[in-house]
């Protein structure tokens, strides 16, 4: 099989918040150092065709030299994106070159203050708010805010999408709740999934729709209900992307990666793309077989859970 044509780099395990549902919070016992520029380098060259990168982690803008490690990404690939909380832009107003970023999304965790807090345990909204507006004025309409969507928050998405229209972004993004296997209990995933068939979340969902589309958003996407009795399609995002953290171990996918789930490292060169461990996994998510549990935080491709 040909080699990943993107990357998604774990920069750093360092965060500022602690999300309820954030699957970074299953990582942290894990830790792993900040990603440096040269081994960046040695990325590019054991997959050289990997010409985009998402930086992810963690927080990225924690990471011990932000703005040189953006540097580095950025003059090491040709297209690289990353999510951020958006609080420490301030910091780095002046000493990043945001344009030169694909897209930059800001991960909004609450549409006012008491909400924030409530979701992340800290008290940064107006941080969060503020550097939003910062990138918003930097880089247009290359700015993305999204968040996160559950049965229980349905009705918030007026509020968010208002935040996102006052702040004046042109791009919003709903996801649908997904399970962090490590920190969400089974129950609780199960009640929070948008479920295709399930009246109160589609009546929800539509009605939260067409009042958001009343604000003129330029771009919104809306959270997928999941089609909980048909059966989902074998994955094709392990033949794009590979994961790699800041030690260079190499992992399934860009989601829920772990270090102790590594498959090889960067080390070894281009064959760790081609491992007896990956290959064998490899094999497992293209035929539809038993999945790994790292898929289990997929909101896009696969839920094991169907």
């Amino acid at each position: 099989m040909k080699p990943p044509r993107r990357v998604a780099l774990f920069v750093t395990a360092k965060c500022n918040h602690r999300c309820l549902y954030c699957a970074t919070q299953s990582t942290r016992k894990q830790s792993y150092p900040d990603m440096t520029t040269a081994l960046m380098k040695k990325i590019r060259r054991v997959f050289p065709q990997a010409r985009t990168a998402t930086l992810g982690g963690g927080e990225p803008l924690m990471h011990e030299a932000a703005p040189a490690m953006l540097k580095g990404a950025l003059d090491v690939f040709g297209e690289v994106d990353f999510a951020t909380n958006g609080t420490l832009v301030q910091r780095y107003e002046d000493q990043v070159s945001w344009g030169r970023f694909k897209y930059i999304n800001v991960s909004c965790h609450g549409f006012d203050r008491d909400e924030y807090k409530r979701v992340t345990g800290v008290d940064m909204f107006d941080r969060m708010v503020a550097g939003t507006t910062i990138l918003r004025r930097l880089i247009g309409s290359k700015l993305v805010m999204s968040t996160v969507v559950g049965k229980s928050t349905i009705e918030r998405m007026f509020s968010y999408a208002q935040l996102a229209k006052r702040v004046g972004v042109s791009s919003l993004v709903f996801k649908a709740v997904v399970r962090d296997h490590l920190a969400v209990p089974l129950a609780d995933y199960m009640n929070e999934m948008l479920v295709l068939g399930d009246e109160e979340a589609e009546e929800g969902v539509e009605a939260q729709r067409q009042k958001v589309l009343r604000l003129d958003i330029p771009s919104v996407t809306f959270p997928t209900l999941t089609p909980i009795n048909e059966k989902p399609t074998a994955c094709g995002q392990i033949r794009k992307w590979v994961g790699i953290d800041g030690s260079g171990n190499v992992g399934l996918c860009c989601r829920g990666f772990l270090p102790s789930s590594a498959l090889g490292n960067v080390a070894s060169g281009p064959r760790v793309w081609d491992t007896g461990p990956m290959q064998a996994l490899r094999d497992r998510v293209l035929s539809f077989g038993s999945q790994p549990q790292e898929c289990m935080v997929c909101e896009a491709n696969w839920n094991p859970m169907l």
